[in-house]
Formats: C-alpha cells, sequence, structure tokens
C-alpha cells in the first residue's frame, strides 16, 4: 500500500485488502516477489490483471528479479492492460543488501503539491497520462541463486 498511514489486517482475501487500502485513501501495489508470483496465487494476480471491475491497482517490480526473466507473464499483462508496474528496490533480509536501496527504481514527471505532497503524489502516480521511467539493472542470476538459498535455508 503507498500513501496511506493506516493498518490493515493480514489475512483477508486480495480483493478484500484491495478494499480495505482503498477506503484507507491508499494505492494497492501488488509487487514481483519470486514463489509469489505462481500457482494459485498466479491465478488471482491474472484475474485482477484481467477484471475490468477491480478498483485501481498498480503492480511493482524489484532489482531482485533475475536478468534472464525479462518479461515476467502477469507484467506484460499488465502492460496491455495499461496497469502501471513501479520499479523499486526490495533489498532481502541479507547483510550485503544493505548498500542496494535505490539502485533500482523510477521517475515520473508532474507538479508536486508541497501543501500536500503525498495526496499530490497519488495522483500523478494514477494520472494515466504520466509515464513511469524505469532506471537500474535486475540481478545478476548468480546472486539470485545465492540469494534465494540463504534466505530459504
Amino acid at each position: 500500500m503507498l500513501g496511506a498511514d493506516q493498518f490493515i489486517d493480514n489475512g483477508m482475501t486480495v480483493l478484500d485488502t484491495i478494499h480495505a487500502i482503498q477506503a484507507a485513501k491508499g494505492i494497492p501495489v501488488l509487487p514481483w516477489g519470486f514463489g509469489k508470483w505462481f500457482g494459485s496465487r498466479g491465478k488471482i494476480i491474472h484475474q485482477l490483471i484481467q477484471a475490468r471491475e477491480t478498483p485501481p491497482l498498480l503492480l511493482g517490480d524489484n532489482s531482485n528479479r533475475p536478468n534472464f526473466w525479462i518479461n515476467p507473464v502477469y507484467l506484460k499483462q499488465a502492460r496491455k492492460q495499461a496497469i502501471k508496474i513501479l520499479p523499486g528496490t526490495d533489498p532481502l533480509p541479507l547483510v550485503k543488501e544493505a548498500s542496494r536501496p535505490g539502485r533500482f527504481g523510477f521517475q515520473i514527471q508532474g507538479t508536486l503539491d508541497l501543501d500536500t505532497p503525498g495526496s499530490s503524489l497519488k495522483d500523478i502516480l494514477l494520472d494515466s497520462t504520466i509515464q513511469i521511467q524505469p532506471y537500474g539493472a535486475l540481478e545478476n542470476p548468480l546472486i539470485f541463486l545465492q540469494n534465494q538459498l540463504k534466505i530459504r535455508f
């Protein structure tokens, strides 16, 4: 969730969570994650991207995705549906990851109202005419594999 300071309960369905985020005046973002976008969870993501009645939703991409995995199916599907994808750094809970924040992300152009910056930024992110300009690189496959093994074992 972006742009809201309320706590959202765990354990709800994805759609109920999205509605709770909207009620909190936040922006729901489904982040990419190794293992999160497969199986039954992947089917839910597919349905959310395809559904016209789904409230505004953004997808998140992150630098932990290996560089050989250029176009995951749901990111490609989101682009076709004009759903914005926010690249960002999502450091893993490993010591060497502490220096990684900010190495992968995006830039946007817009006018930020300094009296209401949070609300203004949300408006910019949801504006269909504003383009997301990504920067940074995805993970080296060997480092990706090492990181996955370290966090699992």
